[in-house]
């Protein structure tokens, strides 16, 4: 758009400002005043406002402006479904804990009995819980073992809407994550929650998702904004899982929005201590909600004829079995699909397995073991299976499965893309987020016993592997980003977003949001498997995020030098507090 940067810094000249001294009264960076330059669809209408403002434009320049901008909005200038940029964009950097706030409206309940009330997210999640609306029995409810089944129908944007620029997320996925946010909140002493989710589509919406034509934007489009839609689900759930398998029968659910709730509860204070109940969720197509509770045994048939697909009839969601040992399973992923991890920090399996094996003697004597010991176990999850073997032969169980992720990861060039923020708060602390069980005041002023800590010499080298393949990157005459480098390491810029959603990102295969802060799930149900979508968005990382370079003013990511003088500064540091 070089008539746009012409038109405005002509204009910043002729106001007798400088570009810094524009941008400063806009509420810009420079950096991001030339980025949104070429990209003028990110100039929001504020900032819109602000440089008509500051520039003094009359009605001639302003129209001008605005006809550089796609019509006045900036949306209009993006509205070509084939491109996928700013969608990408705001699947990366979005921020679930913002949206899960939107949603909390009024929900029509209707009871047992008949008699109605008008009740907030928040208070039929109490519901649901079992808590009713007048407070929370620690006897009752803390000493049950829960476990929910959450079965949905649609609940997304229409298909036919789906290219549309104008997006908000889906209010009913909001209200639904919403609940069992407070659901776990409410329950959180409770020995066992368990929340599982099966979610069907339409015939329509299937058919949408299963589309792998990149070609095809409006599957493309859906495809996209399914995901944003689904994340902030993903990361309150124990098991997710899409089902696009024909609904036989179901036809009543082509342009239905609708949840079935099935709660399962043990309570041993009582001779038979075994409950169920079920709950319905019926949403308008502005996301209004009217819910219903369905009662117990006597629905318990057609409950569960609404709820299973007709390929698998035997069982319910909550039943079906996890991998073996999904790090097993992510290994065989990593060794046949390319991929890119954005991570506030490093992943457990970019640490060595001679560094795993110095912690483990490290701590193997020390009183707190048991802490390591149940870490370990988790590495291992489901666990259970693992029971019989002692601490040692765990511990060396767990790091060759994770050393062979490693491995692989490195034969195929896998990308690691860490935040400057996540990096600082590793070489401070010793923690890595994947390792975190809650979250932790970085502050230092209420720093958590986290399960695993790094002692600051073992940062201090582990910074080092990440300097190592920055300096290696450096000095190989490839131009192609996977293949500079085994592993390639590269750092964000501090004004990129933090990432709040950690992403594995498989060409050819899909995406596998990986939620931090306490909620990292180690498990392979969560995944968004398209690999149209896998594609693009692996293409969009390593040609777009990537392959602009770290020299260039709208990069996102820091130049090496600069990538090589910042980790220098956290190493002297980690080494100091070693010394």
């Amino acid at each position: 758009m070089e008539d746009l940067l012409f038109f405005l810094t002509g204009n910043i000249k002729k106001s007798g400002l400088t570009v810094n001294e524009f941008c400063s009264q806009v509420g810009i960076s420079r950096q991001k005043f030339y980025r949104f330059v070429k990209e003028p669809f990110r100039f929001t209408n504020e900032n819109i406002k602000k440089i008509k403002e500051v520039l003094r434009m009359n009605e001639a320049d302003a129209s001008f402006f605005d006809s550089r901008l796609g019509g006045g909005t900036p949306a209009a200038s993006h509205t070509d479904p084939s491109d996928y940029n700013r969608l990408i964009f705001d699947l990366l950097s979005r921020s679930p804990s913002v949206e899960l706030s939107i949603n909390k409206d009024n929900i029509e309940y209707l009871n047992t009995s008949g008699s109605a009330a008008r009740l907030s997210a928040e208070s039929f999640a109490r519901v649901i819980a079992g808590a009713g609306l007048h407070g929370i029995s620690v006897n009752t409810v803390f000493s049950r073992e829960h476990e929910y089944a959450f079965t949905i129908y649609n609940c997304t944007l229409e298909a036919e809407n789906c290219t549309s620029h104008e997006y908000v997320p889906s209010s009913s996925i909001l209200t639904i994550t919403h609940m069992i946010r407070r659901l776990e909140d409410i329950l959180s002493s409770s020995r066992d929650v368990r929340i599982r989710v099966r979610h069907y589509l339409s015939a329509r919406r299937a058919e949408l998702m299963s589309n792998h034509d990149i070609g095809n934007s409006e599957a493309m489009c859906f495809n996209l904004r399914l995901l944003t839609d689904v994340l902030p689900l993903l990361s309150y759930v124990e098991d997710y899982r899409i089902d696009t398998a024909g609904l036989t029968h179901r036809f009543w659910t082509e342009h239905s929005s609708l949840c079935l709730i099935e709660h399962r509860w043990n309570d041993e204070s009582e001779v038979n201590g075994s409950h169920t109940e079920y709950f319905a969720l019926v949403f308008s197509h502005n996301g209004e909600c009217s819910a219903c509770r369905l009662g117990s045994a006597d629905v318990s048939g057609i409950f569960r004829f609404l709820s299973i697909d007709t390929w698998d009839k035997a069982r319910m969601p909550s039943e079906e079995r996890a991998p073996a040992n999904p790090n097993q399973a992510y290994y065989e992923m990593d060794k046949n699909y390319k991929s890119v991890l954005l991570h506030p920090d490093l992943c457990f399996d970019d640490i060595p397995k001679d560094m795993w094996l110095a912690l483990y003697e490290a701590v193997r004597s020390r009183e707190d073991r048991e802490i390591f010991e149940n870490m370990f176990r988790k590495l291992m999850d489901p666990y259970d299976q693992y029971a019989f073997l002692d601490f040692d032969a765990l511990v060396h169980l767990a790091v060759t499965i994770l050393d062979q992720r490693t491995q692989e990861g490195s034969r195929m060039g896998k990308i690691i893309i860490c935040h400057p923020e996540g990096l600082r708060n590793f070489a401070k602390t010793g923690i890595i987020t994947d390792l975190i069980s809650e979250d932790v005041d970085y502050s230092g002023k209420k720093l958590v016993q986290a399960p695993i800590r790094f002692p600051a010499s073992m940062v201090a080298n582990l910074l080092r592997l990440v300097r190592e393949s920055v300096i290696r990157r450096m000095s190989s005459p490839s131009g192609n980003p996977v293949l500079a480098d085994a592993a390639n390491y590269y750092i964000l810029k501090p004004q990129s977003p933090y990432p709040e959603i950690s992403y594995v990102i498989n060409k050819e295969y899909g995406v596998f949001p990986i939620y931090n802060k306490g909620r990292h799930k180690n498990t392979l149900t969560n995944v968004y498997q398209n690999p149209a979508v896998g594609n693009l968005m692996y293409d969009y990382v390593v040609n777009r995020i990537i392959g602009r370079g770290g020299t260039e003013l709208d990069s996102v990511i820091l130049s090496d030098e600069h990538s090589v003088a910042f980790l220098d500064d956290l190493i002297a540091k980690a080494e100091k507090v070693h010394s």
